[in-house]
């Protein structure tokens, strides 16, 4: 699975089955776009309480204190154990859902326009 120059956050709502995907572009400190757009995700989907399943990158963990903070909804994290397969198979296939259809994306671009798309085009974030 070809992998993109930046991270890629990803999102799903269990009851609905919406997945949410965000390109991010920078770690840290700057990630308050990301939170603003997952705040804003969290209130359409419309659930008073919301669970996010998490593991333990350093960058997840702040993401999801500012999220918490942010947001006016019941948020309860989930931590993901380390080496738990069992526990991370949903987020897992979700993520392999995303991946394929931004490299279907890819493909099919490179394919039309008869030129590589590298990891780093800029065009990576919006088929995100």
């Amino acid at each position: 699975v070809e992998q993109t120059a930046h991270p890629i956050l990803v999102m799903k709502a269990r009851i609905s089955g919406g997945v949410w995907s965000l390109p991010v572009l920078r770690k840290g400190p700057y990630m308050t776009n990301i939170v603003k757009r997952v705040v804003s995700i969290i209130n359409k989907i419309g659930s008073p309480k919301h669970i996010i399943t998490y593991d333990q990158e350093p960058a997840i963990f702040s993401l999801r204190n500012s999220i918490k903070e942010t947001s006016k909804m019941d948020i309860i994290p989930e931590l993901i154990p380390t080496g738990d397969s069992q526990s991370n198979g949903e987020v897992e296939g979700t993520i392999d859902l995303v991946k394929g259809k931004v490299r279907t994306l890819r493909l099919y671009l490179q394919s039309r326009y008869s030129s590589i798309i590298r990891e780093d085009h800029n065009i990576i974030p919006w088929m995100i």
